[in-house]
């Protein structure tokens, strides 16, 4: 694989270690390194009410830093607004990369909505504490209405409240819900924006690749537990799932971390992940600008579940390697 050495090439510098917060610089790292959310952060339309938007503002800053910087930078001001509005946040301990990263995202994409609402309109009372959002759209399909499952979900995405961080990040889960019994109709479409896409480990296999995990999610129907709501009778509905419209960036995440009872254990099984990836077989056809990805980042849990640490690999024109406050040169 080469040889590490130390790089601090301008704009790559790496995020110093405040006390278990291995998990905060690595997610910080993987999106600084997406050039256009790059560019959100960094322009100046959210300073204008900076009151509203106090996570983004205080992102900017550090993206800003970090830009210009040639040595490490410690994220002091953004920790403190952290322990302000993520409730989770338990300073000192072992925290979960894709709880942050999701917490981070939706707030962004909150503030966002927010400063562009305020920006089209001359008044606008509201509180930044307390900002709510829908994530999903639930259709039952009216025998009536003769509308296809494609225009469904793009009805759905249409009437979302959608900002820049949901038009570059945001992707759709689609759960189809029919019943078995022949003698009943029942027919449901869920249409969920999500800006992280959470797999599961197939149990039965010591070594996967990324894309058995999406056929676990995407191909073969699951059975539902309860009656269907339309006919009752027990157990005869199942749910499909597909993925709807894809983004320009398309965040994947691996659930190692899961809950058996009481107890929380780390699965670690090893997934195998090319640097190119087909959504063609997972996503409903004729929706899609975007199928083809291409790896672009990667955070990475080494250690236990108790004393874990969390790396970021980032790629631009070369390969990187984030570790605490140092950013290596993959050769």
């Amino acid at each position: 694989m080469g040889d590490y050495r130390t790089s601090n090439i301008l704009g790559h510098v790496g995020l110093e270690n405040l006390g278990f917060t291995c998990f905060l610089n690595a997610a910080l790292q993987c999106i600084h390194n997406i050039e256009e959310f790059r560019q959100l952060l960094l322009s100046n339309y959210h300073k204008v009410i900076s009151r509203l938007t106090p996570l983004t503002e205080t992102l900017s800053m550090l993206f800003a830093e970090m830009c210009k910087s040639e040595s490490s930078v410690a994220p002091n001001a953004f920790l403190h607004v952290i322990r302000k509005y993520w409730v989770e946040y338990n300073p000192g301990t072992q925290q979960d990369a894709m709880d942050f990263l999701s917490f981070l995202l939706w707030r962004i994409h909150a503030e966002v909505l927010v400063c562009t609402k305020y920006c089209m309109t001359e008044f606008m009372s509201i509180s930044s504490d307390a900002i709510f959002f829908q994530e999903s759209e639930f259709v039952v399909r009216n025998p009536n209405i003769k509308l296809s499952a494609h225009e469904e979900v793009l009805n759905a995405w249409e009437r979302s409240a959608h900002s820049a961080v949901t038009s570059l990040l945001g992707h759709q889960l689609i759960t189809f819900r029919t019943c078995g019994n022949q003698y009943c109709s029942y027919e449901s479409v869920t249409c969920d924006t999500s800006l992280i896409l959470s797999l599961d480990i197939p149990k039965a296999c010591k070594r996967e690749n990324i894309e058995e995990c999406l056929d676990l999610l995407c191909n073969g129907n699951k059975s539902v537990d309860g009656p269907c709501p339309l006919c009752a009778v027990e157990g005869s509905t199942t749910l499909k799932y597909k993925l709807g419209r894809l983004p320009p960036y398309l965040i994947v995440h691996i659930k190692r971390f899961q809950q058996i009872g009481a107890e929380k254990k780390k699965v670690d099984t090893k997934i195998n992940c090319s640097e190119q990836l087909n959504m063609k077989p997972y996503a409903m056809q004729g929706l899609q600008s975007t199928e083809e990805y291409e790896l672009v980042g990667l955070i990475v849990h080494t250690g236990s579940l108790e004393r874990g640490h969390y790396i970021a690999h980032c790629k631009r024109e070369q390969r990187f390697k984030e570790s605490s406050a140092n950013i290596q040169l993959l050769t």
